[in-house]
C-alpha cells in the first residue's frame, strides 16, 4: 500500500480529524475520499485499494481486503477469511477448518497440515511430501537450510525472509509474517496479529482490543474512533 502522505494525526476529544482538507463526516463519524478513509458507524473504509469497515470489520478493494464478520478477505491475489479462517487466491493460501491451501505452487492444508502443489511440498496426516526435485517425510520431521524451511514437532520454521510455525502457527522473518497462537505478526513494515488482533509495525497497522492503529504515517483506531 502506499503511504498516507500527508495523513497528520490529531485526537479531538471524542472524534477523529483528518488535517488533510480530504475528510468529510458521516453519522458522526468521518469518509475520506481518493484512497483515504471512511468511518460507518464508528467503524472504518477505505475506498480505491484501502479499506473498508463496516460493523466493526474491514474491506479492501484494488486487491487489498475485505473483513466480514470480523475475519478478512483480499480480492486480487490475496486472502479472504471465512468464518475465522482463510483463503488466498492467486497463488497464496486458503484455509479450510482453520487449515490453509495454497493454490499456484504453493501449499494446502489437509487435517492440520499441509500440501504444496506446483513442485513444493504436501503435508498430509500431519507429515509431508515434496514434488519437484525435493523431499519427502514419513514418520519424521525436516529442516532446509538456505532461506528455505525447518520444521520442528511437526511444523515449520523459516530462515532467511520466509516463515516459521511454531506449535503449528507461523512467522516470517523479513518483512513477511509471524503468527503467535495462532494470530500473524510481521516485521518490517507488514503486520502482526495478537491475540486474534493486529499490528503493523513499519508503517502499516495495527489492531487491539478488536481496533486498530497504523504506525508510520497511516492512522489508529482508538475504541472506535481513530486518529
Amino acid at each position: 500500500m502506499q503511504r498516507l502522505q500527508g495523513l497528520s494525526r490529531r485526537r479531538v476529544e471524542d472524534q477523529r480529524n483528518i488535517c488533510t482538507g480530504q475528510g468529510s463526516r458521516v453519522g458522526g463519524w468521518r469518509s475520506v475520499v481518493g484512497g483515504w478513509g471512511l468511518e460507518v458507524g464508528g467503524r472504518r473504509s477505505k475506498v480505491v485499494g484501502w479499506r473498508l469497515v463496516v460493523g466493526g470489520r474491514w474491506l479492501e478493494v484494488g486487491g487489498w481486503g475485505l473483513e466480514v464478520g470480523g475475519w478478512r478477505s483480499v480480492v486480487g491475489g490475496w486472502w479472504l477469511v471465512v468464518g475465522g479462517w482463510w483463503l488466498e487466491v492467486g497463488g497464496w493460501r486458503l484455509v479450510v477448518g482453520g487449515w490453509r491451501l495454497v493454490v499456484g505452487g504453493w501449499r494446502l492444508v489437509v487435517g492440520g497440515r499441509w500440501l504444496e502443489v506446483g513442485g513444493w511440498r504436501s503435508v498430509v496426516g500431519g507429515w509431508w511430501l515434496e514434488i519437484g526435485g525435493w523431499r519427502l517425510v514419513v514418520g519424521g520431521w525436516w529442516s532446509e537450510v538456505k532461506g528455505w524451511w525447518l520444521e520442528v514437532s511437526g511444523w515449520r520454521l523459516v530462515v532467511g525472509g520466509w516463515w516459521l510455525e511454531v506449535g503449528g502457527w507461523r512467522s516470517v522473518v523479513g518483512g513477511w509474517g509471524l503468527e503467535v497462537g495462532g494470530w500473524r505478526s510481521v516485521v518490517g513494515g507488514w503486520w502482526s496479529e495478537v491475540k486474534g488482533q493486529r499490528l503493523v509495525v513499519g508503517g502499516w497497522w495495527s489492531e487491539v482490543k478488536g481496533w486498530w492503529s497504523e504506525v508510520g504515517g497511516w492512522w489508529l483506531v482508538v475504541v472506535g474512533w481513530w486518529l
